[in-house]
């Protein structure tokens, strides 16, 4: 079963997100970037960043003694290709 969590990108470099525990964006994301909803991503935004960070949708997919494997929504200066559609 997967878990939908989300995490803060910085908006103009993929792969770059904010570290609750250090307190400075890093590259990749440790479980100290992760957040229960995107409402609170977005109150931190505004409270504590710039608009140069945006919420981020990260599914874990699976953890075991290795780490885990994820996929992350979205991020519109990351994925700038136009998303492929299925029906076609």
């Amino acid at each position: 079963m997967a878990i939908k969590l989300w995490a803060i990108a910085f908006r103009y470099d993929e792969g770059v997100f904010y570290n609750f525990e250090s307190g400075v964006d890093e590259y990749d994301f440790t479980p100290s970037s992760l957040l229960p909803t995107k409402a609170m991503a977005e109150e931190i935004i505004e409270d504590l960043l710039t608009d140069q960070h945006v919420p981020v949708e990260i599914t874990i997919k699976s953890v075991n003694e290795h780490g885990y494997s994820y996929s992350r929504g979205r991020v519109e200066e990351w994925d700038w290709l136009p998303e492929e559609d299925d029906n076609e």
